[in-house]
């Protein structure tokens, strides 16, 4: 059985680089980066769209919502996703808050909770880099560099 799941290479990131290239050779590119906050009019709309087809649906045959979670939910649930996306690298608003905000909003139609500010990532990672070793050895690194 493989142990190591994560291939490690060597090689330089290549998504700067390529960005580097492309901003070289399309300077009219760069007016096209930045915060973006008409996204909040594409949240609203796919979350309402959201709601709006679930209760159109609700009364349906069960191959009817299936076909339509499928064909058309999928799309609103991974366009969700990808606005909570663009809300965790704060391209909305200059505000951390708004774009926290808006993630929960763009959060709602989902059973699971995926949204979150950066701030609680990085409390999460220092409370776990602080927790004591388990008795099936997890966190065993860290108990080593603490040693010396």
């Amino acid at each position: 059985m493989p142990t190591a799941s994560f291939h490690h290479s060597a090689r330089p990131e290549p998504h700067r680089i390529r960005t580097l290239q492309i901003l070289k050779q399309y300077p009219e590119v760069k007016r096209l980066m930045g915060k973006n906050p008409l996204t909040l009019f594409a949240i609203v709309g796919l979350v309402g769209g959201m709601i709006a087809l679930s209760y159109f649906v609700k009364d349906s045959p069960w191959w009817v919502i299936l076909l339509v979670a499928y064909g058309v939910g999928a799309f609103f649930n991974h366009a969700l996703f990808v606005m909570i996306h663009e809300c965790s690298h704060h391209l909305l608003f200059k505000r951390k808050a708004m774009n926290y905000l808006a993630s929960i909003l763009a959060n709602l139609p989902h059973t699971v909770p995926t949204a979150k500010p950066s701030e609680i990532d990085t409390t999460v990672s220092w409370m776990v880099s602080q927790a004591p070793p388990t008795k099936a050895g997890h966190f065993s690194a860290r108990k080593e560099k603490s040693k010396t």
